[in-house]
């Protein structure tokens, strides 16, 4: 398995950019691991961030532009807001710090199970048209529902293209009993599966804790895949949001995010 990666159908304009992390002392401007801003939870809680909670321990090298690190120091990693073209400077581009990060309890590295990560930023994000907060999703996927992913991940592969504007795939949930047949077994509650019946259409390596968004709520985020993205019968596996939602919450309540 490879943690993961999109192959991507076209560019989009018309949806809210996903949170993107790069190390500050990248001159480059690098295209890093994802993550969607949710919404605060109290008056003193500034806006978190929700991502995989495998990119703290494996290399943020998820896009050939970003440099090569690990999430410590934390404080030394920003939060790009609003970025759409990773080539440009864009006026609609916010950048944060990183204050605290909370990898779920019971994360598992080997199995990627719980894969989930929550970033407290420095100062809470400034809501527009190109940024804004997603709804966790409290009920967990139906079979065939339609969702959209993003994300700046390769679009092709086993080869390696990297676009520099965000681009967007319409797919659809997987049954959890057509996802275990798809990878033998090893699939658990805390994971679903993502993708089409005829393949070409997934996420990729570059799109690790992107975003998942079905019903306009934040159904997923990019876990992890085969090796070779969009393959028929491999849907990709997504991190269940369902299954994390009420941690978040009590996350943000009992650490006070935001708060001095």
């Amino acid at each position: 398995f490879s943690a993961p990666s999109v192959v991507f159908q076209h560019p989009r304009t018309d949806v809210p950019t996903p949170a993107r992390t790069r190390h500050a002392s990248n001159a480059l401007r690098s295209g890093m691991c994802r993550g969607k801003l949710i919404p605060r939870l109290t008056r003193i809680s500034p806006f978190s961030i929700l991502l995989a909670g495998h990119v703290q321990i494996l290399p943020l090298n998820c896009h050939p532009l970003s440099s090569s690190f690990v999430l410590s120091p934390y404080r030394s990693v920003q939060v790009h807001l609003g970025d759409y073209n990773l080539r440009a400077k864009e006026p609609t581009e916010q950048i944060r710090r990183v204050r605290n990060f909370f990898v779920h309890p019971e994360y598992n590295l080997r199995r990627y199970d719980n894969d989930f990560m929550l970033l407290e930023l420095d100062a809470p994000a400034q809501l527009n048209n190109n940024v804004n907060t997603i709804n966790l999703a409290t009920r967990c996927p139906s079979p065939g529902t339609p969702c959209i992913v993003s994300g700046w991940g390769t679009i092709r592969s086993p080869q390696r293209l990297f676009p520099s504007v965000l681009r967007c795939a319409d797919i659809h949930s997987v049954s959890q009993a057509s996802c275990q047949t798809a990878y033998r077994g090893i699939i658990t509650e805390n994971m679903f599966c993502a993708g089409t019946e005829r393949g070409g259409i997934d996420s990729c390596q570059g799109d690790s804790g992107g975003p998942l968004v079905c019903n306009g709520q934040l159904q997923g985020v990019v876990s992890w895949g085969m090796s070779v993205c969009a393959m028929p019968g491999r849907p990709g596996v997504y991190a269940n949001v369902c299954k994390a939602a009420e941690w978040v919450r009590r996350t943000i309540e009992r650490k006070c995010i935001g708060s001095d």
